[in-house]
């Protein structure tokens, strides 16, 4: 997730670049080595160099700035209210915190979803979020109980076909 400013400063900066003759050809787009392949270009005209540094600069700040909301984030996600549900939610594949609190805040009381239990709305969503078998996150993560996430069981009295 990119905050403000980021993805227009990533583009002035790779487009200013461009402009100029320098091209990263060796690699992804801002990974380390790219970061360090912009670290180390360097223009004779100071008006270039100080455009480069300020658009950096700009870049590193706007990072910083998305970072810094990161952590809060993850900080708020250990409190109450929001621990308990967060910790649920990230126990589903591909939901990190940031995810987790996402649907936190959006939805907040999902008992009002409890009359869906036994639909097969809900049940195909329960196969298509659970952890792989075998995983860390299917270790560490307790199902409430008759949930099961595998095709064949049984999702609280829900008869499956075979």
């Amino acid at each position: 997730m990119e905050g403000p400013g980021v993805g227009r400063w990533r583009h002035r900066l790779q487009k200013f670049l461009d402009r100029h003759g320098c091209l990263y050809v060796t690699g992804k787009n801002w990974s380390r080595h790219h970061w360090a392949w912009i670290h180390s270009q360097h223009f004779d005209l100071p008006p270039l160099q100080r455009t480069v540094e300020a658009t950096l600069f700009a870049l590193e700040r706007a990072l910083a700035w998305l970072a810094d909301r990161d952590k809060d984030i993850t900080a708020l996600a250990e409190t109450e209210p929001y621990g308990t549900p967060v910790g649920w939610l990230r126990c589903f594949r591909g939901i990190a915190t940031l995810s987790a609190m996402i649907l936190v805040a959006e939805i907040m009381d999902f008992r009002r979803f409890l009359h869906l239990v036994n639909s097969r709305l809900i049940w195909a969503w329960s196969l298509w979020l659970s952890p792989h078998e075998g995983t860390i996150a299917d270790d560490q993560c307790a199902r409430p109980p008759g949930v099961r996430s595998w095709l064949g069981h049984t999702l609280e009295g829900t008869v499956t076909a075979s």
